[in-house]
């Protein structure tokens, strides 16, 4: 499942993070917006706006050392990350 969704009109691509419950930015995340980083090299893509989908949430993150489930999966997502 994606985390983000992009919309894109007239050269500004708007691209919405979405991952419940906390919308936390994860391994997952980061590759995908990586993904998302090369397509919006295009010439036709002048603006990128990053936002959160989430009512009260823009980007979770969490101290890595402070989560014994989070150093063991290297996320916060549904299902766990690949090395």
């Amino acid at each position: 499942m994606s985390m983000r969704q992009t919309e894109s009109k007239g050269g500004v691509v708007v691209a919405t993070c979405t991952n419940p419950p906390m919308n936390y930015f994860c391994a997952e995340g980061t590759r995908e917006l990586g993904g998302l980083i090369e397509q919006w090299k295009s010439p036709d893509v002048r603006v990128v706006i990053l936002t959160g989908g989430m009512t009260g949430k823009f980007i979770t993150h969490t101290a890595w050392r402070s989560s014994p489930s989070t150093r063991a999966t290297g996320r916060r997502c549904a299902s766990p990350a690949s090395a």
